[in-house]
């Protein structure tokens, strides 16, 4: 199992400690608009289950997934008002959850964002354009056909859409994403992907295609052209099981299989 797919393992002790009277506030306000259950909206009874952690009596993580929202009703724009401190967010486990493009503007130093195992009316393309420090998007089990360009994302190094029914890219999607790592988009009806992936993302480590109706290969002549030309992507691993990219390979002429061999392309 991947290390993005749990909290990262600096998350799973969670420090119980007094925070500033005004996030504890910010904190009650969530839980009573978000718990059904009566009896769950103290915050002490959350913090013994890990719903956040404090760091200098900063609230750093907020996780909300599981909880049993109240069904029907759209979360507030102003839901995590008075938490800028806020590092690390936690979404979904519940049947419907609807995002309004708000949600995240009061989250100037949000860095990691989970939103899992549930169903939204749609994906706002303006949901994180407050949030210049985010570095990881993980998005899983989640309704969202096409995935928006979400610029401003200098920062980004991971973002994976994982069993999402995915069947499109925004075409300028990797322009200024240049710091980008990761991009995971296995388990989706993807057939291509833009172009401008090997123009843009020169630090490029992992580019998951598994288990899509992949059929581009003109994806990979550009891969080689850009190797080719400029020594990038040295590093990189392609896990791209169940496509049809291994049959485009083998199809190659121009393709030196030492040098395959030396830019660690793995999985094709």
């Amino acid at each position: 199992m991947s290390y993005r797919e749990e909290y990262p393992y600096y998350l799973r002790d969670y420090e119980r400690s007094e925070i500033l009277p005004e996030q504890k506030n910010a904190v009650n306000h969530i839980l009573k608009y978000l718990i059904a259950d009566d009896s769950k909206k103290n915050d002490e009874f959350w913090i013994t289950r890990g719903l956040y952690s404090v760091y200098d009596k900063k609230i750093m993580m907020l996780d909300l997934r599981n909880f049993s929202l109240r069904e029907g009703k759209t979360l507030p724009g102003d839901l995590f008002a008075g938490l800028d401190d806020l590092e690390n967010v936690f979404l979904g486990g519940c049947p419907y959850l609807n995002l309004p493009d708000q949600l995240l503007a009061p989250l100037p130093n949000l860095k990691v964002f989970y939103l899992t195992d549930c169903r939204i009316d749609q994906f706002p393309e303006s949901l994180f354009r407050k949030n210049l420090m985010l570095e990881t998007i993980f998005i899983r089990n989640v309704n969202i056909e096409y995935l928006p360009s979400f610029k401003s994302l200098e920062h980004l190094e991971d973002l994976s859409c994982i069993n999402t029914d995915l069947q499109k890219i925004a075409e300028d999607f990797f322009v200024g994403k240049e710091g980008l790592k990761i991009f995971d988009i296995s388990h989706n009806r993807i057939r291509s992907i833009p172009h401008t992936i090997f123009a843009n993302c020169k630090f490029l480590r992992e580019l998951i295609l598994e288990h899509n109706p992949f059929d581009d290969k003109t994806l990979i002549q550009r891969l080689f052209a850009e190797y080719r030309m400029f020594g990038h992507f040295s590093r990189l691993q392609i896990r791209a099981q169940h496509t049809k990219l291994k049959g485009y390979l083998e199809q190659f002429e121009y393709v030196d299989l030492e040098d395959l061999m030396e830019t660690n392309l793995q999985n094709i």
